[in-house]
């Protein structure tokens, strides 16, 4: 099929090559396998070829391999003719398969630079003509390319071919069809072993398009391995995770990321010392714990594409834009073979007419004999039909022909040999006229009337719904592992990260009391549309082994125009290495236009990193004046590495721009390093503003995916929060405001060593902070942090140095710590004080302590200090209130601070008067200072209606400065 490039109608006819001067045939004989030369005028033929039985059991006769020649043609202007023919060879051998290499009139070509750039070089590649072949040693873009490359020692082209193994076939658009086989190229291993190690470094690039249903297996997209587990390297799928096997790296292979289903994937995996990096659709893929490649100890293996060497192994996608480099590639090279890729596959119909039936076999073609065909190894036969009933699609046609393959691989293939005259069958078939690939393939045909032609594709399987690509690659395994812990009855140590889904109560940590597990580091995600119930009743210890695990962003900070260095310093280990990840946060106007009658349509540039989110914004205008007012963001989106352009059109206007900025909103562990015996810190350099990140030694991960799901947390038995991290990820697609997202301790839990438990979405839905409810025992102890906007304490609660009850992007709203049981604050000083409520930049909501009931039933304590070392409690909100119930008792003991703080929260915020203020019915001691801030003239001090006692030298009321 040709497009004409006047009209861009599409348009195909045949070429009679007996009809030219050079090359005489008669009926019985035919010009064997034309093939193109690298100049289109021309291409050579093996002629001429004698038909032999298509059931002779023997090799092609001597009669008639002798007089086959090989002749090379050329094509008249309009291609629709041959011009003449040239008898190249004068022997009695068989002469078959013939290439042909035209001298180009300007020579050597473009791409055949051997001359080596640097990897500055190399990478900077987007600003050519053509993607950089340096150090290439195969390219298979599709079957209708000429697929060639220069080699760097001789200088003279190679045609990459190879063989398809088994039902390894075309499909539309000449792209590898693997289900059932594979495809082994020609004289590939040498000369990539030879690059590899001579440049220390690899690349592989393709397109790749899985299943509709992933393989339940390890589907083996590409091997250079004799064998799995000694292989130099094999890229294979399992699920819908793609991964990496590499030599000298024992165990599961290196999760990358995860494939979309029955959608191309340009993919480039690339390795150079110390730098394993993996792109997608031109994307970076974050990639954690990169290993080092003993490229050194690659040894000469077989190169194969859809299944392991031996078999078994298959993975049934579809293949093209093949490359095998001896060099690594780069950033901005990835994003130019993947526009190279969409520009190839620009112009193919995206689907064709598909019809399935229910059809009776009324003229049969026995299958080809594979021996009577070679040197041919694969065959259609043509079957006549009468179609009983259309069951899906339109085909009108009663009686039809359909192409079949009955020989692949040199075997006939068994499904075809049941097929028996007057047997109804079931058939998908599709218009032979969509499928030009299959042109070149050997025919034959029973005798029967001329018809329709259709060709038979498989029938697709139900399609599962499509996996979405996540930015984070570490993929946590299928399944429980663990070794048990030496010296202790029923305790155990995780090994390897865990996944459990498609439970909505799942039972990781116990099921029966006194069991004891110890994550040593290793993930836990669970993940499911809800999760009713997430219990514990043994022994947990949430913590580290001596790498860092994750990080979790404590607030994201603002007016970033890039991601800032991340350093990991501290914590007694070595090795560790994170990179942020952005959100766009604001976009500002740096001109209004003009002329805009209603609001023009903006648009953010793509993420940098896959998987990431694109980020959406409104415009607004005046009607007045026609100018734009301001710019909202919608969703804030993710991935991004700098700020992303913003476009902005339509509206009947022009002329306005407007800027982007960023804030963090992840941090990604790139190494974990090794030697951690406590947290390290972590500091940012960038040129925006208050972002601060938390290290983790272990997390754990709580993903719910329902619009109206929910997740809760139930501890009965013993948590020791230690470094470890507790992530709530609201990840539907939608919003809902009704699903509880909460946790509730009636035995033992511990947080310490900057320990924290977080709300978060990693699909952009709005922020929801849940609640904890203490009837047990709750110790904040050494920074950790608990991002919720309600705690409700009816058992023991105590908060130590540097420990926080909420969450910086929560902070708009307004929270609660309701103590009905004991309350101890331990420690905190001015610097590294105690804190409840965080402050928002523009309208900080309220914080409320309620010690006690309104009634008097509950009889609380609330103390802050020992009386010995100092104590810091801070309540920071637009308004701050403690009040203190009849029947409970408030105690500010010697060094103790109690300081109910407010910031600037913005003109319209719903309350009005925006006071810091302390009520008193029941029981107060202030034997340490109390201090009050407010703000726009609201209420500070003290209301005592119960009794309050002031004593020691040291006792007090500061006020401090209105905060506005």
């Amino acid at each position: 099929m040709t497009t004409d490039p006047r009209t861009g109608k599409g348009y195909q006819w045949g070429v009679d090559f007996s009809k030219a001067p050079g090359i005489t045939m008669n009926k019985q004989q035919s010009a064997y396998w034309p093939r193109w030369a690298n100049n289109v005028r021309f291409l050579s033929v093996g002629a001429p070829y004698e038909q032999v039985s298509d059931f002779a059991d023997v090799k092609i006769p001597k009669a008639v391999a002798e007089k086959v020649e090989i002749f090379v043609g050329k094509f008249t202007e309009d291609f629709k003719g041959i011009e003449r023919w040239v008898q190249v060879t004068h022997n009695t051998h068989g002469d078959y398969w013939a290439d042909t290499w035209i001298k180009p009139a300007v020579w050597p070509p473009a791409w055949a630079n051997t001359s080596g750039p640097t990897a500055a070089e190399a990478d900077s590649a987007a600003t050519k003509a053509e993607p950089d072949r340096t150090a290439q040693v195969f390219v298979w873009t599709t079957g209708s390319d000429n697929n060639q490359i220069i080699d760097p020692k001789t200088g003279a082209i190679r045609q990459c071919m190879g063989l398809m193994r088994d039902a390894a076939r075309y499909g539309r658009n000449h792209v590898m069809d693997l289900t059932g086989g594979a495809f082994l190229p020609d004289a590939t291993a040498k000369p990539w072993l030879e690059a590899v190690q001579a440049g220390k470094a690899f690349a592989v690039e393709a397109a790749l398009t899985p299943p509709a249903v992933s393989p339940s297996g390890e589907g083996v997209v590409l091997a250079f391995a004799a064998a799995l587990e000694t292989g130099n390297i094999v890229l294979s799928q399992r699920g819908d995770m793609l991964s990496l096997r590499l030599k000298g790296r024992a165990g599961e292979p290196l999760p990358l990321v995860r494939l979309p289903r029955d959608r191309a994937s340009h993919v480039v995996v690339s390795y150079a010392p110390g730098k394993l990096a993996v792109f997608v659709n031109g994307q970076r893929v974050l990639l954690g714990n990169s290993p080092e490649v003993a490229v050194p100890s690659w040894t000469a293996q077989q190169v194969i594409f859809g299944d392991a060497v031996r078999g078994g192994r298959n993975w049934p996608g579809l293949l093209e834009g093949i490359g095998l480099f001896g060099r690594e590639i780069g950033a901005a090279e990835a994003r130019q073979r993947f526009e190279a890729q969409q520009a190839r596959s620009s112009g193919r119909k995206a689907t064709v007419e598909r019809a399935i039936v229910e059809a009776k076999l009324t003229g049969v073609c026995a299958a080809a004999d594979p021996k009577g065909i070679a040197p041919y190894k694969r065959c259609l036969s043509v079957q006549q039909f009468e179609v009983v009933k259309t069951v899906e699609g339109k085909l009108a046609d009663k009686v039809i022909n359909v192409a079949q393959w009955s020989v692949l691989d040199g075997r006939v293939v068994p499904d075809y040999l049941k097929f028996k005259a007057g047997e109804t069958y079931r058939l998908a078939l599709e218009r032979w006229a969509d499928h030009p690939e299959q042109e070149s393939e050997r025919m034959i045909s029973g005798d029967f009337e001329e018809k329709e032609l259709f060709y038979q594709v498989r029938e697709l399987a139900a399609s599962a719904p499509a996996a979405v690509a996540m930015p984070v690659a570490t993929a946590p395994a299928p399944a429980l592992t663990w070794s048990p812990v030496a010296g202790q009855t029923n305790a155990r140590r995780l090994t390897a990260p865990v996944l459990i889904s498609g439970q909505d109560k799942p039972t990781l940590f116990s099921a029966e009391a006194g069991a004891q597990l110890d994550a040593a580091g290793q993930e836990i995600v669970f993940e499911n549309g809800s999760l009713t119930e997430v219990a514990n009743t043994g022994s947990l210890r949430l913590g580290g082994s001596s790498a860092v695990a994750a990080a979790a962003v404590v607030n994201g900070g603002a007016r970033y125009t890039r991601a800032p260095a991340v350093k990991l310093n501290g914590g007694g280990g070595q090795g560790a290495a994170a990179e942020a990840v952005m959100a766009v946060t604001d976009v500002a106007l740096v001109r209004l236009g003009s002329g805009y009658t209603s609001a023009p349509t903006v648009t953010i540039a793509t993420p940098d990193i896959y998987g990431g989110r694109q980020a959406t914004a409104v415009a607004h205008f005046d009607k007045a004046s026609g100018a734009l007012t301001r710019v909202d963001i919608t969703d804030a989106g993710s991935g991004y590495l700098r700020a992303p352009r913003v476009t902005i059109e339509g509206g009947g206007g022009s002329g306005a721009e407007a800027q982007a900025t960023l804030s963090v909103a992840d941090v990604f562990v790139l190494r974990g390093g090794s030697g951690y015996t406590s947290q390290p810190v972590a500091v940012l350099a960038g040129d925006g503003e208050g972002a601060t990140v938390q290290p983790l030694l272990q997390r754990t991960i709580l993903r719910y995916t329902d619009g109206q799901g929910g997740a809760l947390l139930k501890n009965t038995g013993t948590i020791n929060q230690d470094g470890a991290g507790i992530l709530f990820d609201w990840a539907a697609p939608g919003n809902n405001w009704g699903a509880a997202r909460a946790m509730v301790n009636n035995g033992t839990w511990v947080m310490r060593n900057g320990a924290l438990i977080q709300f978060g979405s990693s699909t952009g839905r709005p922020l929801w902070n849940g609640g904890f409810v203490n009837e047990g025992t709750l110790r904040l102890l050494g920074g950790a942090r608990l991002a919720v906007l309600k705690l409700q304490n009816s058992g023991t609660l105590q908060l130590g140095s540097g420990s926080v009850i909420g969450h910086a992007e929560g902070s708009a709203g307004e929270a609660l710590l309701a103590n009905t049981g004991q309350v101890l604050v331990d420690g905190g000083d001015a610097q590294n004080p105690v804190v409840f409520g965080l402050v928002h930049p523009y309208t900080t909501g309220k914080r409320t302590v309620e010690n006690g009931s309104t009634d008097g039933a509950a009889k609380a304590r609330f103390t802050i200090g020992d009386g010995r070392t100092p104590s810091v409690f801070r309540v920071m909100g637009g308004q701050t209130e403690f009040n203190n119930h009849a029947g409970s008792s408030l105690q500010i003991l010697p060094g103790a601070t109690l300081a109910l703080l407010t910031n600037y929260n913005g003109s319209g915020h719903p309350f009005n008067n925006r006071k810091a203020f302390l009520t008193n019915e029941g029981d107060l001691l202030l034997a340490g200072l109390l201090q009050v801030q407010g703000n726009h003239g609201g209420e500070t001090g003290i209301s005592n209606k119960g009794r309050l006692t002031i004593e020691g030298t040291v006792a007090g009321v500061e006020r401090l400065m209105s905060s506005a």
